[in-house]
């Protein structure tokens, strides 16, 4: 463990490792309040080491300490969970030679306060949980490397190790909670280290990555496309490397990052061949199939469909849209190693998508489904409310879906409210509320984009049949 001016966090974590740990190392890199004098307390081992603008240096200094079989990584604002406790034991007990590196679930608290159960049980949860390598086997002189996200990188490397996930033995984070973070102004200092990482290490695509992240997380979308870029060239680089032994490096964040850039530019083939790529090889991995793969991969095929010329081959992208929603939702609940993005993606998200493109497929009942299973999962989710509307209005469940349209108190002047709106009284045969929830949707366009541009097809259709040829918008009084 490293510490510096952790008195805050440090006694909690502590009294998560009681009756787990055989022995705690904790090198402390400058602390000014409390924090060495409770580590002495508990009968921890401390060490001392200057701050050198590296956290792998005294992570390193006390794996050299290290006397156990294991390590165990962690972190002075992160807690183990005691139900976790035995299960570790005897899965370490019982390894032998079978795995050297063990993977934990860790879950990020949304609030200081937040019980650890009831960050794990999802109540005060910030994210999906994400599967970390934090359990090393004690040997071949490990060492970590990276200024910051540190880790033993080339010694995990080594093609013959093994990883093994535990997902019974959680991890809870506090300090990812948005206001700490914030309050710790951690972003400028792991960008400055992170640039001096790539400086002296091009080659490392993992610091890339991160690095990509932190210049996203302050609006300098220019420099992470740049750090994108050069990192899924380093990755096909390493990919193509046919000699034995060569690593074949998956890297989930770039691979969506660098397809999502391609798709703004409106490379869509390119962004398609790029999530194959990944998606390839993922196969047989902890990562197979991983979702942002997949959901991405699902918007493509919806952006194929919308442009494609002939409708065969549009209702062919639709089709896989259908099926590449259906991969994503499908690892609901699943652990990865990589954060979902977005993080309802195989939940709410990926649902509302997959009903959107029944709906276009004319799936109706099963766009239904697909929206109400949206809508358990997110309750404030008014885009999926918005499709299941439309998809009851397709079922002739005219009455329903006004009562859940007028029900919207919040959007009741969205352009897709008011075109849905109009389309329900079509269904009832009332030319009148047609005609004048479609001059208000008309005009509401003229501020406020659609959500979904086929009702906008539907609207003009309907208009045609009530008025006898295209709907003008009232013009409004300033």
């Amino acid at each position: 463990m490293i510490v510096r001016d952790e008195a805050a966090f440090l006694p909690g974590c502590l009294a998560s490792l009681e009756g787990l740990a055989d022995e705690v190392i904790i090198v402390d890199t400058g602390s000014t309040d409390q924090t060495v004098e409770l580590a002495c307390a508990s009968g921890a081992t401390v060490l001392h080491q200057e701050w050198q603008d590296d956290f792998s240096a005294p992570r390193s200094l006390a794996a050299q300490h290290a006397r156990g079989e294991w390590i165990l990584v962690l972190d002075a604002d992160e807690r183990i969970h005691p139900q976790g406790h035995q299960a570790l034991r005897k899965a370490l007990q019982a390894a032998d030679r079978q795995f050297d590196i063990v993977l934990l679930p860790l879950y990020n608290a949304d609030r200081l306060d937040a019980s650890m159960d009831a960050v794990i049980s999802g109540e005060n949860q910030l994210m999906p949980p994400q599967l970390l390598p934090r359990i090393f086997r004690n040997i071949d002189n490990i060492r970590w490397n990276r200024r910051v996200h540190e880790g033993p990188h080339e010694w995990m490397n080594h093609t013959q190790r093994t990883a093994r996930p535990l997902k019974n033995v959680p991890i809870v984070h506090y300090g990812a909670v948005p206001s700490h973070r914030k309050a710790q102004n951690k972003n400028v200092r792991n960008r400055r280290l992170l640039e001096l990482d790539c400086a002296q290490h091009p080659e490392d695509h993992g610091a890339r990555r991160h690095l990509a992240y932190e210049y996203l997380s302050e609006g300098d979308h220019q420099s992470a496309k740049r750090e994108v870029a050069k990192a899924y060239a380093t990755i096909r680089t390493l990919t193509e490397d046919n000699r034995p032994g060569a690593r074949r490096p998956l890297s989930v964040a770039i691979v969506t990052l660098h397809a999502h850039y391609l798709q703004q530019e409106g490379k869509l083939l390119e962004a398609l061949e790029a999530l194959s790529f990944s998606l390839a090889l993922s196969r047989g991995g902890l990562d197979e199939n991983h979702p942002n793969l997949t959901y991405q991969q699902g918007q493509i095929y919806e952006a194929l469909a919308t442009q494609a010329t002939e409708p065969k081959l549009g209702l062919g992208y639709l089709r896989d849209a259908e099926q590449a929603y259906r991969n994503c939702i499908i690892k609901h609940g699943s652990f990865l190693s990589e954060a979902l993005n977005p993080p309802q993606c195989t939940g709410s998200a990926g649902w509302r998508r997959l009903g959107a493109v029944l709906l276009k497929l004319e799936q109706f009942e099963s766009a239904r489904h697909a929206f109400e299973e949206a809508h358990k999962l997110d309750p404030s989710d008014a885009s999926a409310q918005l499709g299941l509307a439309e998809a009851l209005i397709e079922l002739n469940e005219v009455e329903l879906a006004l009562q859940m349209l007028h029900s919207m108190d919040e959007h009741q002047s969205s352009p897709d409210t008011l075109t849905l709106l109009a389309l329900a009284y079509d269904r009832a045969h009332d030319s009148i509320h047609v005609l004048a929830h479609a001059r208000r949707a008309l005009i509401a366009r003229r501020s406020l984009p659609m959500q979904e541009h086929h009702r906008m097809h539907k609207l003009q259709r309907v208009c045609q049949q009530h008025a006898h040829g295209p709907l003008q918008p009232v013009q409004v009084r300033q």
